[in-house]
């Protein structure tokens, strides 16, 4: 692994063809980029496996990243914090736990078969824990006797809400940080999802429809730049 990594390190210093190590849509993600985040993240030995295992959940959390950029959500601050905590949160423990790894690739592959619809109520927490819960009580009562949208345009602190009802659209697997992406694929189409509360707020889902999956983000191109030297293993 040593050596691989090493390849990739100068690689990157030396040649600037490798200085992109892929790329997806416009965007374009560094070897430095990526050899930085790999450190930081590697946890007890290191192998190239465990490189390449990460190689894959690196290019998907990008992806997911992109995504939620296409869906605007990238406007919300508390969804920017899920974003920029996912290696340090998920990505680490599924490096060094197989079971976890497999898991979790299952699940994301079953969960990439169909395409949910969902709507979106965030209540912001800001300085006034009190206040915060106070509102998001009000919401759940009103969520019991009004209609979703209408809700969402009058009590959710996410701006864009006041005109698309809370309504976010079609996700997949990797459309949402994963802990508000359990929440969507755990409730009924129909229903309105118990209060989930992040870091910054309270967030409540409500599952408007369910397809089967028409993928909703694709790679242009994905090139992985390896030096002409190193091995696999």
């Amino acid at each position: 692994m040593k050596k691989l990594l090493t390849a990739l390190s100068v690689a990157a210093a030396f040649s600037a063809p490798a200085q992109t190590l892929f790329t997806y849509g416009k965007e374009t993600v560094s070897a430095p980029d990526f050899i930085a985040a790999f450190q930081k993240a590697a946890q007890g030995t290191v192998t190239d496996k465990a490189l390449l295992e990460y190689r894959d959940l690196y290019i998907a959390s990008r992806l997911k990243i992109k995504e939620a950029k296409d869906l605007r959500l990238d406007t919300l601050p508390q969804l920017l914090a899920d974003l920029a905590s996912l290696r340090q949160q998920i990505i680490p423990a599924y490096l060094t736990d197989k079971e976890s790894m497999n898991r979790m690739v299952a699940e994301a592959f079953a969960r990439q078969q169909k395409d949910l619809r969902v709507a979106h109520i965030f209540i912001r927490i800001g300085g006034d824990g009190k206040a915060a819960e106070a509102k998001k009580e009000a919401v759940a009562q009103a969520l019991r006797k009004s209609d979703f949208a209408l809700v969402a345009k009058t009590h959710s602190d996410d701006p864009n809400a006041k005109s698309n009802g809370g309504d976010l659209g079609w996700i997949t697997a990797f459309s949402l940080p994963y802990e508000l992406e359990n929440l969507a694929y755990s409730t009924p189409v129909g229903q309105v999802s118990p209060p989930y509360r992040s870091g910054a707020g309270y967030h409540f889902f409500k599952v408007t429809g369910s397809r089967k999956a028409m993928g909703r983000v694709k790679a242009a191109q994905i090139l992985l730049a390896v030096p002409p030297n190193s091995t696999e293993a």
